[in-house]
Formats: structure tokens, sequence, C-alpha cells
């Protein structure tokens, strides 16, 4: 029986500076993360700009993460998405999201999930 994946996007404001602005942290972050739920990453794109803000796109055999900073507001967007075409990966989406909300340390402005 086919499940519903979950798609989560965040919106996050007052984050600390230091976490919008390094790349190689959030990297080491995203591949922790991705070891400790057994998602296996396919690809990635890591783009980082002159004020040291930084947008990431993590391919995953299930989906995707993306991450889009700016540090000169304090604020970052991204969202976590897992199919669950061969496994329900939906709990394991809200606590990559969750571990991603945690490491930005923001103030939640939006959030949303979609069941798709």
């Amino acid at each position: 029986m086919f499940k519903s994946g979950l798609h989560i996007i965040v919106d996050l404001e007052n984050c600390p500076i230091d976490t919008l602005q390094n790349a190689d942290l959030c990297r080491k972050k995203i591949a922790q993360c991705i070891l400790d739920f057994g998602i296996s990453m396919v690809g990635e794109v890591w783009h980082s700009y002159e004020n040291q803000s930084f947008t990431a796109n993590i391919a995953l055999s299930d989906s995707h993460i993306s991450i889009h900073t700016w540090p000169e507001y304090g604020k970052v967007f991204f969202d976590v998405y897992l199919s669950s075409f061969k496994a329900d990966n939906r709990e394991k989406c809200k606590s990559m999201a969750e571990e991603l909300r945690h490491y930005f340390q923001g103030s939640v402005v939006n959030q949303v999930a979609l069941e798709r």
C-alpha cells in the first residue's frame, strides 16, 4: 500500500548569525542527520555568497532538503521532503526538520507540513 510522503517547509527568524553564515558546519549537520536517519544522499549543491549567506540543495534517494540563509535579516528558509514510496518516512521527515530547526535556533515564522 502506497503511503503519502511528507514535505515540511519552515521559515525562521532571529537566528544567530554564525549558523546563517557557516555553510561548512551546516553541511556537517546535514551529513550527520542523513546518517542518523538512514537516508541516502545522491547529490548536493552548495553556494556561498559574498556576505557568507548560503544556499544548499541536497538530493536524497527519498527526495530532498533545501536551505536558504539571509544573515543580514537573521532568517533561514528550509524544507525537507521525504517520500514514503518504499517505507513510511513521515516520522523521519518530522525529526529531520526538527533537528534543523534546533540547529538554526530561530523563531518559527511559518511552518507547513504537506502530505504528498
